[in-house]
């Protein structure tokens, strides 16, 4: 895969992991292009195993090899692929001050 691709394609924490076990299990985030279900048995089809489907923000929760993940960065439909993390909202009292 040509170095431009992945640069701008995915994250690059996954090309570190790739680097330190080519056959390490990672679960990634793979955002497509269009509608992510259309693309569901492409990906189970590559030994990878989708978690989740995202619709509002089209993509895909997915899990395996981290090479496999890596090889899905060629396919024209995907936009990006991220390490998958947990998240957390930030808790931040607003004040609103409402007028009467």
């Amino acid at each position: 895969m040509p170095p431009e691709i992945m640069k701008h394609k995915v994250d690059q924490t996954l090309i570190a992991l790739r680097q330190a076990d080519p056959q390490a299990t990672v679960a990634a985030i793979v955002r497509t292009a269009e509608a992510a279900e259309a693309h569901r048995a492409e990906v189970e089809a590559t030994g990878l195993t989708v978690q989740r489907v995202f619709r509002l923000v089209p993509g895909l929760a997915v899990e395996g090899k981290v090479t496999d993940v890596l090889a899905l960065a060629d396919r024209p439909w995907v936009r990006s692929i991220s390490l998958d993390r947990e998240v957390h909202a930030m808790r931040e009292t607003w004040n609103v001050k409402r007028e009467t």
